[in-house]
């Protein structure tokens, strides 16, 4: 047999309560969680995305290191040319 007082109804009115507020606090932290995986997916992506323009970068500063030598070569046989023959 139960004997249902005054303090029990509050008791379980407060523990109900309590209840309520950890289930919402759970699914608002389940919603963070999914954020949390929605930002890692993004920053992987951008990471794969500076990755590949450090390539981009080495590729140009090769590039351009080439086609200056070949311009700096081009100038010189036009100044051994022109100036060059005595």
């Amino acid at each position: 047999m139960v004997i249902i007082s005054k303090e029990n109804t509050q008791s379980i009115a407060e523990l109900k309560s309590l209840t309520y507020t950890l289930i919402e606090n759970i699914n608002n932290l389940n919603i963070k969680i999914e954020q949390v995986i929605e930002l890692e997916k993004r920053v992987k992506i951008i990471e794969d995305t500076l990755e590949q323009g450090k390539g981009a970068v080495i590729f140009a500063k090769v590039f351009w290191k080439i086609l200056g030598w070949g311009i700096i070569t081009i100038c010189g046989a036009i100044f051994w040319h022109v100036f060059g023959k005595g």
